[in-house]
């Protein structure tokens, strides 16, 4: 699911936490999400159904937080992306794929974490620490290019 929890998946497969801590420099999770359609693309606000189903969203909530401050508090003033629909992405309003990723480096603080099994909550806490950007904050950042919408966002990433 993330990039954090590629860690204790590995232990649960069985490989012993030594060799995963000594043999993982870098992780890697990704998600492909719709693009909107260059050929209809329009900007309009979020309907009120969709601003509920952000609110129900803890990490997406933090992430427009920290990118940033009271941003989450006036996401229904802001215009966004969207696709009407056409015959280019036959009605859909999307077009074609992009990417969303995040990279989870290994440190000190992760190595001694995989050796004592913790979470991967624990692990992700530990990379936000040092920096750690991840899908949700990739994502969001994808919306506000314009190049995908929340309704993807929210429907190729799980809540934590």
């Amino acid at each position: 699911n993330d990039a954090a929890s590629a860690f204790t998946r590995f232990l649960e497969m069985g490989v012993e936490d030594f060799v995963v801590s000594s043999i993982a420099n870098l992780i890697i999770a990704q998600r492909l999400l719709r693009k909107i359609c260059s050929h209809c693309v329009f900007e309009d606000n979020l309907d009120s159904v969709l601003i509920e189903k952000i609110k129900e969203r803890k990490d997406v909530l933090e992430a427009l937080e920290k990118r940033e401050k009271g941003l989450s508090l006036k996401i229904n003033e802001i215009k966004f992306k969207k696709g009407k629909g056409c015959e280019h992405c036959f009605e859909t309003g999307y077009l074609g794929r992009v990417g969303i990723f995040e990279f989870l480096t290994m440190n000190k603080e992760i190595h001694d974490l995989i050796l004592k099994h913790e979470s991967s909550e624990k692990i992700k806490k530990a990379a936000l620490k040092e920096g750690f950007y991840d899908m949700i904050s990739d994502g969001l950042a994808k919306v506000f290019q314009g190049k995908t919408t929340f309704n993807e966002l929210l429907r190729t990433t799980k809540s934590n």
